[in-house]
């Protein structure tokens, strides 16, 4: 048993698309509606070795299909995927709701002219479905945009891009710069940190006639050399985590320091970053005036000391700001996750209809072999589900008292008398559906927002029309969630057609569920011997809706804790050097009578200062960049102040568990060691 994906495509297809044939022409292709053209794997799949020419291949309710030629695999990464095309000319002889200009089922693809001005295009083309529906009032227009801007540029608002994946793309470059600032800052804090070690090796120098100049290119090679050697161990890094990072983020990238490219632009930003955090600290040492450090004078100015710690400040807001990101992004997935949706998505599975289960009879006894187990409680046939709709119109669905500029649209939901308990949905007014009443076949189930939109007093028993069929709402469904909590919930139309299912939708009491599953699949198989089983649970298809958050999730998590470990790495070189600078200050404070906790305060409370300078920035950075990503979402989690003690009370705790290891360090030491020569 195999699925391939197939996909129903004009002459021009294979014209517009660069894709190379094996076997038959590619000229004067799809123009012949009885011929199929192929994928290689197919092809190899169906026939081995031999030529595919003179066969023919069965597609599931069209008949059959000679192979008019066998293609090259389309890579992984293309938008448009397939292993199949069909000609379209079949599709627009069966179904004529193709030739209704109302009707935007179809997507159309233009190779334009190089140099044309796609601005210009769009402007020529925007009124174009007023021409051809020139006696409705509709909002709609039509507009081209570039195959390659298609996945990454993937948001539209009224035919202008307002984001997309290109959004988590740009965030998450934006948090890899700023960890790698961080890096930076750590590099640039520890060598002006640790300069009075390097002073008198300058001031040496310049004595024997070393200018400031050759100091300078001496301390940035040293710079380079360690990025640049950081930047190889980086690579061997990327090929070790690459794959497991691919599993996370269902992608298939590559890389090898062994690819030209990508070696070359990964040396080059170890580069960029050697450069970057030389450049301060090689004007800082070179700076220093040989006189003063060889007579033991020299002492680190208070303008070095605040440049210092200001960036340790800014290194803390943006490992602060990533926590509460971090902190908000949960709080939203955990609201997403227990929201109610208007349904009950737990223990629902639905099995798409393929071959044998489109025939009524064979339906019938599924439906009925599945009920008899005591683990399965309702089933319904149904065309769309909650998560996917059947088709959506707005001129298609009309009422008494429609007025003409009318512009939202319907989704569509073909259900049967069984649905709205299998889904656990709530009808708050009139009736369902009734199997004995035949009249129902016309009738009608509306969710509250249709009937707001609908703007008649009482919807209940209304004559409505939909695509030509006459009949009256018969009940309101209390409103659900469809689609993602991106967007507000819509009206929604369900006709009662279960002459038309699509899919047939399981309710599992939760019990026994390898056995049930077990149990339906023996079912399946049976009554359909030539597919394979195929199903899937709805709480995991709502997730789905989410992969994106989820996976920006997991990757800020993993992003914030390498920027908190970066951060306190540069802490803990910062504590341990003012530990060293202060050792002999902690040795008469012990002599004194100083005990184990005034040390730790002495040693943190400096730190924690600049931590909470830190965070009193990140606090407004983070709530407003959050709030930005949560506009997305229609319905959101509040920010709670919660999240922001609890950023604060991490970013706290951590300072004081890295700092206060060297004050019980210094502070467990014994003081005449540091005492003995004074």
């Amino acid at each position: 048993s195999y699925q391939e994906t197939g996909r129903w495509a004009s002459e021009d297809f294979f014209q517009i698309f660069d894709v190379d044939f094996i076997e038959g022409q590619k000229t004067n292709s799809l123009t012949e509606p009885t011929t199929v053209y192929i994928s290689k794997s197919t092809k190899e799949r169906l026939f081995g070795s031999k030529s595919a020419l003179t066969e023919s291949i069965e597609v599931d309710g069209w008949g059959q299909f000679q192979v008019g030629g066998v293609f090259q695999d389309v890579p992984n990464e293309t938008t448009i995927d397939f292993d199949f095309i069909l000609p379209y000319q079949r599709w627009r002889e069966v179904f004529d709701w193709i030739e209704q200009w109302e009707n935007s089922g179809n997507k159309g693809i233009a190779k334009l002219v190089a140099g044309t001005d796609i601005n210009a295009f769009n402007k020529k083309i925007e009124s174009y479905i007023d021409q051809k529906l020139p006696n409705r009032e509709n909002n709609v227009s039509i507009f081209v945009e570039p195959l390659k801007d298609r996945y990454l540029y993937n948001n539209y608002e009224n035919g202008v891009i307002a984001g997309g994946r290109i959004t988590y793309v740009k965030l998450l470059t934006i948090v890899a710069c700023f960890i790698l600032l961080i890096a930076i800052i750590n590099f640039i804090n520890l060598a002006t940190a640790r300069s009075t070690k390097r002073a008198k090796e300058v001031g040496i120098k310049k004595v024997v006639g070393s200018s400031r100049a050759q100091l300078q290119f001496q301390f940035m090679i040293e710079s380079i050399l360690l990025a640049l050697i950081s930047a190889v161990l980086a690579g061997l890094l990327i090929s070790i985590v690459i794959q497991p990072l691919n599993l996370l983020v269902g992608k298939n990238m590559t890389f090898s320091l062994l690819e030209f490219g990508q070696a070359s632009w990964l040396l080059a930003i170890g580069l960029g970053v050697g450069i970057l955090a030389g450049l301060y600290p090689s004007f800082v040492l070179s700076g220093f005036k040989a006189l003063s450090v060889l007579k033991g004078s020299f002492k680190t100015s208070n303008w070095s000391n605040g440049i210092r710690k200001g960036l340790v400040v800014f290194q803390f807001t943006i490992s602060t700001a990533l926590i509460i990101s971090t902190l908000i992004i949960r709080d939203q997935m955990d609201y997403v996750k227990n929201k109610n949706l208007g349904y009950e998505k737990e223990h629902l599975l639905i099995i798409p209809l393929e071959g044998a289960l489109r025939d009524p009879s064979t339906q019938e006894r599924l439906k009925t072999e599945i009920l008899s187990n005591t683990n399965f409680t309702h089933a319904s046939f149904s065309a769309g589900t909650p998560l996917n709709f059947y088709a959506a119109t707005d001129a298609g669905f009309s009422w008494e008292g429609k007025v003409s500029d009318f512009d939202n649209k319907f989704n569509l939901i073909n259900t049967d008398a069984d649905f709205f308990d299998t889904y656990g949905m709530e009808i708050i007014k009139g009736r369902g559906f009734d199997t004995n009443l035949s009249t129902d076949t016309l009738n009608v189930i509306i969710n509250e927002q249709a009937a707001n939109v609908m703007n008649v007093e009482d919807p209940i028993l209304l004559p409505v029309t939909l695509w030509g069929s006459t009949g009256r709402v018969v009940g309101i469904v209390k409103d659900f969630h469809f689609s993602s909590l991106h967007e507000k919930i819509g009206p929604v139309v369900m006709p009662y057609r279960p002459e038309y299912p699509l899919s047939l939708t399981v309710r599992i009491t939760g019990q026994n569920m390898a056995q049930s599953l077990q149990y339906l699949e023996g079912v399946v198989s049976e009554l359909n011997p030539n597919y394979p089983f195929d199903y899937s649970f709805v709480d995991e298809a709502y997730e789905q809706l989410y992969k994106s958050e989820s996976i920006v999730g997991v990757l800020i998590n993993y992003f914030s804790a390498i920027a908190i470990f970066i951060s306190l790495l540069g802490l803990f070189g910062l504590s341990s050097f003012a530990a060293e600078q202060r050792i002999k200050e902690i040795g008469v404070r012990k002599v004194l009578g100083a005990n184990i906790m005034n040390l730790i305060v002495l040693m943190s409370k400096g730190f924690l200062l600049l931590v909470g300078i830190g965070f009193v920035l990140a606090a407004p950075l983070g709530y407003s960049f959050m709030n930005s990503w949560l506009e997305s979402f229609e319905y959101r989690t509040q920010i709670e102040v919660s999240v922001f003690i609890l950023a604060a009370g991490i970013s706290l705790l951590i300072t004081i568990i890295t700092v206060s290891y060297h004050a019980l360090k210094a502070g467990y030491a014994n003081p005449v060691k540091s005492l003995r020569y004074e």
